[in-house]
């Protein structure tokens, strides 16, 4: 307990008792009076994808969530029509678009990136048997592209490609370029 108040200087009557409340809700566990251990769902909250969702989320996105009410009134509840001029703007203080803004914030264009890179897992994918793409009818109807070694797909806004390793690992027989088009942040 201790070494875990020392690096913020905090009480660690303060920290036990934080620590027993994730305890009792299965984040840690207590292995002995004092003693507390992670478990796999605080690993997991330590991975990458999950933890830059925490950091997005919390940071970035939730100000625009809970400052939408202020923001529809100060519009008088019109449509916005200026992409600089919406919630998140108003809730941030910036005339900016999002990705600007992330620019000028490295820790939150990671944070972002490591979310969009696991904000997928555990659901469908649109390169799963019977999901909401074809994508078995659609490579085989590529194979002109496959023959003249032509660009197979192009995604935009791409992030960091996880799309296309998805679709490279699944379908490796693929000869076409995959294209990788997004902002270079």
């Amino acid at each position: 307990m201790t070494a875990l108040a020392a690096p913020k200087a905090a009480d660690p009557v303060f920290v036990h008792r934080m620590l027993r409340h994730l305890a009792a809700m299965d984040v840690v566990k207590e292995t002995a009076a004092g003693s507390f251990a992670s478990t796999a769902f605080s690993d997991a909250l330590m991975e990458d994808r999950y933890r830059g969702g925490i950091v997005y989320t919390h940071d970035v996105l939730d100000p625009s969530l809970w400052s939408l009410p202020a923001f529809m009134a100060s519009t008088n509840y019109q449509n916005p029509s200026d992409p600089a001029g919406g919630p998140f703007q108003h809730a941030h203080g910036t005339g900016d678009l999002l990705f600007a803004w992330l620019a000028g914030r490295p820790e939150y264009m990671t944070a972002f990136n490591q979310y969009m890179g696991g904000y997928r897992a555990g659901k469908a994918s649109w390169l799963d048997a019977g999901g909401v793409f074809p994508a078995e009818e659609m490579l085989r109807l590529d194979e002109t592209a496959e023959r003249e070694n032509r660009v197979m797909i192009v995604d935009v806004g791409g992030g960091m490609g996880q799309d296309l390793l998805e679709l490279r690992t699944k379908h490796p027989e693929v000869k076409g370029w995959m294209v990788l088009q997004d902002l270079p942040a």
